[in-house]
């Protein structure tokens, strides 16, 4: 159950949206619900080989229609109580109106990596402007993580950062480096981009050796 979330529409599909954060502060100027919670149960996505698969809805409870909740089908919609439909479709949930923004006008650019590795949405603009060379040895420094245990990732370029979470910094070249963290089932996620002169001005931090490609 996700609560505390804001309820949108792209004003261009009409695609029913979910955010964490408030939409407005990244200049939505749409129809926002705020305050609300989205039950999308995993099964709902399940179903077995041979029956058409039926459309997915989204149902409102009745009375002040802040609970929203995924079904399977308008069947199932039916036979729940209290709940009535709001709208055809799965919802799509993200963190920030800007993260689906950025989402859909660089999406062809992040089918590039594995279906593992994910990118915030501020670091969406620097993975697409990286050259493909560089953007092919991102994928090949992460492969090579998902193949050793975490003890041993810093010799593969890998080194952990002292933060309150679990961060790493990652070089991708000489010249570039990237900041990532891991979360459940090994899902890495960058978290941003930044040159190495970047570093050395802000931050006075070391250049290290990087891995031979």
């Amino acid at each position: 159950m996700l609560t505390h979330m804001f309820r949108v529409r792209d004003p261009r599909t009409s695609l029913l949206i979910f955010t964490q954060e408030d939409p407005r502060k990244d200049d939505y100027n749409g129809e926002v619900e705020s305050g609300v919670s989205l039950d999308y149960p995993p099964e709902v996505l399940d179903w077995p080989d041979g029956p058409s698969k039926p459309t997915q809805v989204v149902g409102v409870r009745e009375g002040e229609g802040k609970e929203y909740r995924v079904f399977r089908s308008e069947k199932d919609l039916r036979e729940a109580a209290d709940y009535k439909k709001f709208s055809d479709g799965a919802p799509l949930v993200y963190r920030s109106w800007l993260d689906y923004s950025l989402r859909q006008i660089w999406g062809e650019s992040l089918k590039e990596l594995p279906e593992w590795v994910d990118v915030e949405g501020g670091a969406i603009p620097g993975w697409h402007s990286l050259p493909p060379s560089e953007k092919k040895r991102v994928v090949k420094r992460f492969h090579r993580l998902r193949h050793l245990p975490p003890e041993r990732w810093n010799k593969a370029g890998a080194a952990r950062l002292k933060d309150a979470e679990p961060t790493y910094l990652l070089r991708v070249t000489p010249e570039w480096v990237l900041f990532f963290r891991v979360e459940e089932g090994r899902q890495f996620v960058i978290e941003d981009f930044a040159r190495q002169e970047m570093l050395d001005r802000f931050f006075s931090a070391p250049k290290e050796s990087s891995e031979k490609p």
